[in-house]
């Protein structure tokens, strides 16, 4: 199982051009503490700059990237605690967006991908796009990527990515009902396992159709809690025969408590003792 794991994924889109969005739903089973990633693909539906500015709520935004002279790909966070069933982006211009929303379970929410993400253009035309390269912090990450392409032409609309491995698709949301253009979609993807390398990390998805108007992103999320803690010595349960560096058998896990060797802070027992001495020492004041 997977130091990190999903819980769940939802997705929305506009079926006309609004600053309004449509509601995106928090997924089911979400418990605070989870860690809630947003991924949005926004336009300025007047087909001209400026970029869409987007305001949500109680999230923080951490990473775009701009592919084309009004597309621009977002992904929010926020972590978990009291969520409503839904959240709703606004805009200053009007767009008809794609939105796809996963839950992460046993992230380290205060470091998060510790600067380890990172999205970028596709710059020419493909069906299939590979995200840029990021290294992991240490081998329980795991690697989360997405994938956004437009189209405006009707025969031409992207219906399906198919993520190569070890990739797994989380969800594939696109807005190809609407009646008119432009068309999104938008996949998100996890390796949900942990990624078992630091080495360089890149994750590839493919589209139905060729086209340079699309982006990708990918993230090394790292694990928390349980899976990093450090206990310290702080009792003596039994001293036995050892004594500490002043001679007495107080306190013996206060000469204990370093991270580098020191000789003239340390516990001993007598030469070649007869029997074996016996020093038990409490790793209390666990810390994550």
């Amino acid at each position: 199982m997977a130091s990190v794991t999903k819980v769940a994924a939802a997705g929305a889109f506009d079926s006309a051009a609004v600053t309004t969005h449509a509601a995106v739903n928090v997924p089911a089973g979400t418990a605070d503490g989870d860690l809630l990633l947003l991924f949005a693909m926004t336009e300025n539906s007047a087909h001209a700059a400026p970029f869409p500015t987007n305001t949500l709520t109680g999230w923080t935004r951490l990473d775009f990237v701009q592919y084309s002279t009004y597309d621009q790909f977002e992904v929010w966070y926020r972590v978990a605690s009291s969520e409503p069933a839904s959240y709703t982006m606004t805009s200053d211009v009007t767009g008809k967006d794609v939105f796809v929303m996963v839950a992460f379970r046993g992230a380290d929410t205060t470091n998060l991908f510790g600067g380890n993400h990172s999205g970028a253009p596709a710059g020419s035309a493909s069906t299939a796009h590979t995200t840029p390269s990021v290294t992991p912090a240490a081998v329980t990450d795991l690697i989360i990527a997405a994938f956004t392409d437009r189209s405006t032409t009707s025969a031409s609309k992207n219906a399906d990515w198919t993520p190569s491995a070890p990739l797994v698709e989380d969800a594939d949301q696109n807005n190809n009902t609407n009646a008119s253009s432009a068309w999104y979609s938008v996949e998100v993807c996890d390796d949900q396992a942990d990624v078992g390398s630091v080495s360089a990390q890149t994750r590839t998805s493919t589209s139905q159709i060729s086209q340079a108007n699309a982006a990708t992103w990918i993230g090394s999320l790292q694990a928390g809690g349980a899976g990093t803690q450090f206990a310290r010595p702080d009792a003596d349960i039994t001293d036995g025969a050892w004594l500490n560096q002043a001679g007495t058998n107080v306190n013996l896990y206060q000469s204990l408590d370093e991270t580098t060797a020191d000789d003239t802070d340390a516990i001993e027992s007598s030469d070649s003792p007869a029997t074996t001495d016996l020093a038990e020492i409490d790793l209390g004041n666990i810390t994550p």
